[in-house]
Parts: C-alpha cells; sequence; structure tokens
C-alpha cells in the first residue's frame, strides 16, 4: 500500500490549528512516533475507534490527522506506556504487553507468518480474535471460537495460553518463556466483560501497572554436558489446584548415564515427577488434567518407573561419583506436574525445567534404582491425629544414597526408622528434608526399614484417605535411590 506524502508536507508548511490532546499516537507502542504508527493511523482514519481520535470529538477525521503530525517523530513516553485519547483501553494493555511483547514475531502471529491464520498485529489483532473460529480440529469440533465474548470457557485463545486439554496443539506463548498469570486474568476478565475493543473492563488488572520483568519466568542455563527438559507453561486459576501430565522424549539417539538432576519451578508447585512409561504406553500428546475420581489413571500412575521427583522451586540431585540413573533414548517419559493456588487472588503460571547432567557410559560405577514406596493403608476422622507406618524390607545388601518423603497439607511429621533408629525426621510437608547418604547408608539384608506418616485432620468434617488433590486428600510416601 502506498501513502502520500504530500497531506503531510501540507501541514507542515501551513499554519496549524492547534488541538489539545496527550501526545497518543504511538499507535504500536515502541516509544516514539512514526511512519508504522502513521499506517495504523490510516487504517482507523474514517472510523470512530477511541484509539485514533486524539482529538477526542468523537471521530477520526482531519482534525487528527493534524494531531498526529502534529506528534510525529516526537518520543513519547516508555515503551509501551502511551496513551491514546486519554487512558488505554483494557483490550489495548493486552494488545500492548501479550500480543505485542509474546506473540507477533515473524514466525508466529505476525501478519507475514500468521501461524494458525492467524495475526495478531496492532489494528487487526481485535478483528481476527472475536468471534472468529480456530483452525484447530479439535476446537472446531467442540464449536469453540478464538474469543466468545462473555465465554471464557468457549474461548480457544484462553485455551491456548493455559495449556487445557490433549488434542489443542502446544500452548502458546512457544518458547522457554510464558505469560503472567495477571496477564491470563485480564484476558479472562476481558472475555467475560463481553471482549470491548474499547473501555476499561473494572475487573480486569492493570497491565500497564506491571514492570516487564514481572511477566515471564526465566529458565536456567542448559547443563554443560545432559540435556534440559521443559514442561511449557499451564494456568492455575485462583481459588484452585491442578495437576497435569505431559509425555516427552530425550531428544537424543544415546542412552543417558545421569547422575545430577536439577528441578526449577516457579512458586507454588506441590510436587514434580517424572516417569518413565511402559513399552507401548503412549498417552495422547498435548497437557492432559489428572482426573481424581478416575480410579483406573491412578492405579496406572503408580504402575509406572519413576525417576525424580521434587516439591521445592529449585531441587538439586546430585548422586555420588560413579553413580547414575540410567535414562533409555528410545522411550517415553511422563511429565507429571502439580500446583496449588487455593488461596491465591490471581492466576499462576506453573511450568517446569529439568536438566539431566551426565557422565560418559565408562565412568559409570553403580546403577541406582529408585525408592518411591506408597502407603494407601490410612484414614483419618474428623478432629483426629493418626500415625500410620509400612516396612521396606529388602531381600540383599544396598547402599542407599538418598532419603526423602512425601505428604500433603494434613501431614505433620514423617519419620523413617532403620532397625528401629530413626534417621530422619520431617515436619515440613511443603518442603520435606531431603538427606545425602555420600559414603552411602548401608542398609543390611532383611534389616527392617519403617517409614511413619502422622496426619491431623483438624479441619475436615470428613474422613480423609490416600488421594491426589492437596487440600482434601493425603499421602504417604517413601523417597530415595539406591544400589
Amino acid at each position: 500500500m502506498h501513502y502520500s506524502l504530500l497531506p503531510i508536507l501540507l501541514i507542515l508548511f501551513s499554519p496549524l490549528q492547534v488541538f489539545s490532546h496527550t501526545i497518543g499516537a504511538d499507535f504500536d507502542g515502541n516509544g516514539s512516533v512514526g511512519f508504522s504508527d502513521f499506517v495504523l493511523f490510516a487504517q482507523g482514519y474514517g472510523t470512530t475507534q477511541e484509539r485514533f481520535d486524539l482529538t477526542q470529538d468523537g471521530k477520526v477525521d482531519f482534525d487528527d490527522f493534524v494531531a498526529f503530525v502534529t506528534d510525529y517523530g516526537k518520543v513519547t513516553h516508555e515503551e509501551g506506556e502511551t496513551e491514546v485519547g486519554g487512558s488505554k483501553s483494557t483490550f489495548e494493555m493486552i494488545q500492548d504487553h501479550v500480543f505485542n511483547e509474546s506473540c507477533i514475531s515473524s514466525s508466529c502471529h505476525s501478519t507475514e507468518g500468521a501461524a494458525g491464520g492467524l495475526s495478531l498485529e496492532p489494528g487487526v489483532a481485535y478483528l481476527n480474535l472475536v468471534g472468529r473460529g480456530p483452525q484447530n480440529t479439535k476446537a472446531k469440533e467442540e464449536g469453540l471460537q478464538l474469543v466468545v465474548p462473555g465465554d471464557a470457557e468457549r474461548s480457544f485463545l484462553l485455551k491456548k495460553l493455559t495449556g487445557s486439554g490433549a488434542g489443542y496443539g502446544e500452548a502458546m506463548p512457544r518458547g522457554f518463556w510464558s505469560l503472567n498469570g495477571i496477564a491470563i486474568d485480564a484476558i479472562s476478565q476481558w472475555i467475560v466483560a463481553g471482549a470491548p475493543e474499547e473501555g476499561i473492563v473494572e475487573r480486569a488488572p492493570d497491565l500497564d501497572e506491571l514492570p516487564h520483568s514481572e511477566f515471564s519466568f526465566e529458565p536456567p542455563a542448559p547443563p554443560e554436558r545432559g540435556v534440559q527438559i521443559h514442561l511449557k507453561p499451564f494456568a492455575i486459576a485462583p481459588g484452585k489446584e491442578r495437576e497435569i501430565f505431559s509425555t516427552t522424549t530425550l531428544g537424543t539417539s544415546d542412552d543417558l548415564m545421569v547422575n545430577k538432576i536439577e528441578v526449577a519451578q516457579p512458586e507454588g508447585s506441590h510436587h514434580f515427577i517424572i516417569y518413565q512409561l511402559k513399552e507401548g504406553e503412549i498417552p495422547p500428546e498435548g497437557i492432559r488434567d489428572l482426573d481424581p475420581t478416575n480410579l483406573l489413571q491412578a492405579i496406572g500412575i503408580f504402575g509406572r518407573q519413576f525417576i525424580v521427583g521434587s516439591q521445592s522451586p529449585y531441587a538439586v540431585f546430585d548422586f555420588p561419583e560413579g553413580v547414575v540413573i540410567p535414562m533409555p533414548a528410545n522411550v517415553v517419559y511422563e511429565l507429571n506436574s502439580h500446583f496449588v493456588n487455593v488461596s491465591g487472588e490471581n492466576t499462576l503460571i506453573g511450568e517446569v525445567y529439568i536438566n539431566l547432567h551426565t557422565m560418559p557410559q565408562e565412568e559409570v560405577e553403580h546403577v541406582a534404582k529408585p525408592i518411591f514406596i506408597s502407603n494407601f493403608g490410612f484414614e483419618i476422622a474428623p478432629g483426629a491425629t493418626v500415625t500410620t507406618g509400612m516396612d521396606w524390607t529388602l531381600r540383599e545388601d544396598v547402599k542407599v544414597v538418598m532419603l526423602s518423603s512425601h505428604m500433603h497439607r494434613h501431614g505433620k511429621q514423617f519419620e523413617i526408622l532403620k532397625g528401629g533408629v530413626s534417621i530422619y525426621q520431617s515436619l515440613d510437608w511443603a518442603d520435606p528434608k531431603t538427606l545425602y547418604y555420600n559414603p552411602p547408608l548401608s542398609v543390611k539384608s532383611g534389616e527392617l526399614v519403617r517409614f511413619e506418616c502422622t496426619h491431623e485432620n483438624d479441619d475436615k468434617d470428613f474422613t480423609i484417605r490416600f488421594g491426589f488433590t492437596a487440600e482434601n486428600d493425603e499421602m504417604c510416601i517413601l523417597l530415595g535411590y539406591y544400589y
């Protein structure tokens, strides 16, 4: 499209009528008023869009063009903070802080790239989203639209941003970073309020008030030798908890001899686990939510090979020299993450990075086996405090290199006894103690190792039993490694 500069030249060399307005012609939010803003203004010329109505007289006409020329070439405010006709609308803030910053790279949702047939560039994003159908097959079969005004559940945009469901394709944005949960809340509230193009949605967070650094979770550096795995972002709504599964492969042709594992994740994680799936067991791609009422799904989880698990925002499992966990290259692994946002006021974004540090095969001295033993047999009646235990008896001499535990929020104490003597005690269910043994702890064949959990039901009017929710159910699991 060709735009003549003659009108600009005529105005520049003609007496100008002065219009009172805020410098707000930086439509693309890059910190200055330039030619790209002129292109956007030309698209809005002759309309009543508040965004381009610089003189605030209810229409975009020649007077606004004069005001635009007055601003042309000026530096406005910090990038993303200019005002257009006064305060930004909620949709404009979403455009600036979500679409412009996270979505419109050349390979994604720019006009040039238009992944999924969708451009989210300024001036076209609103028309391309609201009331438009998705290209995703499953979403079309379910009758979803990209944005359904007033209906967040049927808006495919939110499902892509929150990682909600198998068959919907990759969660967005693509890459090693994610949207802040507050940005998700802004989009959700904007949709619920009818997805208006103009005006402020009262319940939507003001994205202009957030520093840019709050919008992403930075990944750790990958290992110098080994593999980094990324469980992509998924959203946990305020007042909720969410446990999800997603499959992955190692992306290498060689088996890994892993002697150190790092797990990094945001605050709010209840647990993260890597399982090795059985041969022939291939769940559907994408993020899948746990159904706590599905007994077969629950039984299937405990039939898998446990690799590593963590509850902390950052955990390091460093095995003694020469001790490794072998991870075959030709199998599928299941990433299991559980985040809790029961007391949160904003959407929480969960994601996990796992660094698998490796050593050469010829340097391996011992192959570690995981300890993952769960006690299912307990009941805690309302008002009761109950201690239950389970024995781990071995038929061979072993060397233990690590011990840890897992409970839910009604767990008060986890204790491990060897030969009747306490060797481990953890009093914090949310951040359980992890003990490393170097040199390893020797356990003789037939020697009794017992673990006991104490649970207190101080706030529920029903009996608490084994289950998957951190709020209403409990667990009692012995974790560790030995060879």
